[in-house]
């Protein structure tokens, strides 16, 4: 249900700084009941590079199952996981993939940070708050080795994260999870500071204690 962003995504995906051949671009329209799934279909009839997946609602898994459904038509040596309200800079994958490389990282996690800071208190305070969970991560990465995936903005390697199972379609926070077993098998997550990915902050309380009960739960 993300009608209001997927479009956005995909126009900017499909103008990255990539080379076109290396780049299978999938979205996943997960049960969507709003006209996420017929603007997907618009844009896949404008744009012969898009490949769209859909699941019915009754799926079942969560994230971890569109994410593990999406796994089985991709070749590729990385995979790189964004949520649709993500924005990004046309050059955040060239570098990521270089900083990945070069550090000899098994996934990068990219620095979060909140578009809509300004919107009302609740959106500035998630802004300090993934600002404070940034440098939380770079202090945890320096001084033990050790740092976490954030969900969106991260990148893995295909074989590793098939290695570790894929993603664990019993638990709602599949970052997390993912992350330990990661971590388990002595593969190291790198932090990716600059261009950060872009993200929405809920804008109410309601919402954002949807979303607090979901992440304790996980």
């Amino acid at each position: 249900d993300e009608q209001n962003v997927i479009a956005r995504l995909v126009e900017r995906l499909l103008t990255l700084d990539y080379p076109s051949e290396k780049l299978k671009i999938y979205i996943i329209d997960d049960g969507s009941v709003d006209d996420t799934s017929i603007i997907l279909k618009e844009l896949s009839h404008k744009y012969e590079k898009l490949n769209i997946l859909s699941r019915p609602q009754n799926a079942g898994g969560g994230k971890s199952g569109a994410l593990n459904h999406a796994l089985k038509f991709i070749s590729g040596e990385w995979i790189f996981i964004l949520d649709a309200d993500a924005q990004l800079k046309n050059d955040t994958l060239l570098r990521t993939l270089s900083f990945a490389q070069k550090g000899s990282w098994s996934a990068v996690q990219l620095r979060k940070s909140v578009i809509n800071s300004s919107k009302n208190f609740l959106t500035t305070c998630q802004g300090i708050e993934m600002a404070m969970d940034a440098y939380f991560q770079q202090g945890r990465l320096y001084s033990a080795g050790i740092s976490e995936l954030r969900g969106n903005g991260q990148l893995i390697r295909k074989d590793i994260l098939l290695s570790c199972g894929s993603f664990n379609e019993n638990t709602v926070t599949d970052d997390l999870d993912l992350s330990v077993r990661l971590i388990l098998s002595q593969s190291k997550i790198g932090i990716f500071w600059d261009p950060p990915v872009m993200e929405e902050a809920v804008e109410d309380i309601i919402a954002l204690f949807r979303q607090r009960q979901r992440w304790a739960e996980g």
